[in-house]
């Protein structure tokens, strides 16, 4: 066929487990391979696209004054191709298959590339996901999802995500890791666990009147605390009136008071708290919490102590002032950073 030849199309019967339609191409030259070249107004060209090339291969070319390019298409329907019918959700929809030789007369296959329908099935409505699967590092390898593109347009990485040159920048949406976040200290590959920040409040509240009223509270959601080791770091700042009433300033982690001082009376104090709590066994926390009250007289205080708040549910972080005056003591801001 066509201006170089011999080409044979064989219909190939000897493999008794698949009737094959074998395109077979002359070699062309000392080193070419067999190139198959589909596109319009190419025959009898020699455009020296192929010149020594070592494997052969499949292009595809479009040209002319369009936007589009080539298409490859898979289709899939249940029923029969002059009366398709609906597909079900996981139906593969076309995959490409990566296969290795690992021994006389053997293929393993080592990747592949898979699309599947997803989700709800109807009328101008077919949803889709495409799935990256590599072959395990064992014998025998297992074919395992690596990395999938979800119909909702998010990304799901089966063994953690690695980035190297030019870092990585998380834009609209912003990023959600369930598994915790680690950082490198430098150049130094050593890592450390982030901190991050979950509540950041600076609207001032005062007491009102005598009694202990709530000041800034925030409440941890359940199940934050949800393995050893991870836990929350609080930050409260305020004042406190220049006046002869007793002031009490408390912390609470949930039911558990982690601190408790007089402030100054008759002065005009400033104050900052800071407290670590951290998770033990489950629903049981350590803590350690120390306050710097400035002014005239200054004034430190150091505590600490284990706790039992149930961390499968939502536990209360706030400050208390029990006073006699409204705002004799002000609560001006409170963070809580959490490190997993």
């Amino acid at each position: 066929m066509g201006t170089g030849g011999p080409v044979e199309i064989l219909w190939e019967t000897a493999d008794a487990n698949a009737n094959e339609l074998l395109i077979q191409l002359p070699a062309g030259g000392a080193v070419d391979v067999p190139v198959i070249i589909i596109g319009q107004a190419i025959e009898n060209v020699d455009a020296g696209l192929y010149n020594g090339v070592v494997d052969p291969r499949i292009a595809i070319f479009g040209t002319g004054a369009v936007t589009t390019g080539p298409v490859v298409e898979f289709r899939k329907a249940r029923g029969t191709f002059t009366s398709p019918t609906v597909v079900t959700t996981g139906d593969d929809l076309g995959t490409i298959d990566f296969y290795g030789a690992v021994a006389a007369g053997e293929y393993v296959r080592a990747a592949s590339i898979r699309a599947d329908m997803a989700g709800t099935i109807a009328t101008t409505r077919g949803p889709g996901t495409i799935t990256f699967l590599t072959a395990t590092d064992a014998a025998p390898s297992v074919l395992t999802e690596a990395f999938r593109l979800t119909a909702a347009q998010g990304a799901v990485v089966a063994s953690g995500l690695t980035v190297t040159a030019g870092g990585l920048v998380v834009t609209a949406g912003g990023a959600t890791v369930d598994g915790g976040l680690t950082v490198e200290k430098g150049t130094s590959n050593d890592q450390s666990q982030a901190i991050l920040a979950a509540n950041v409040n600076n609207t001032a509240v005062g007491n009102v009147d005598a009694g202990e009223d709530d000041l800034i509270t925030y409440s941890l959601p359940a199940n934050s605390l949800s393995a050893n080791g991870k836990g929350v770091r609080i930050r409260a700042w305020g004042t406190a009136a220049n006046n002869a009433n007793a002031k009490t300033l408390k912390v609470y982690f949930g039911t558990q008071v982690i601190l408790t001082t007089s402030l100054t009376i008759n002065q005009v104090d400033t104050w900052k708290v800071e407290a670590t709590v951290w998770r033990t066994g489950a629903s049981t926390q350590d803590w350690e919490t120390h306050l710097i009250q400035a002014g005239t007289t200054t004034l430190v205080d150091v505590e600490n102590g284990t706790a039992t708040q149930t961390d499968t549910a939502a536990i209360t972080i706030k400050c208390t002032g029990e006073a006699v005056a409204t705002n004799d003591i002000v609560n001006e801001g409170l963070t809580v950073e959490f490190f997993n």
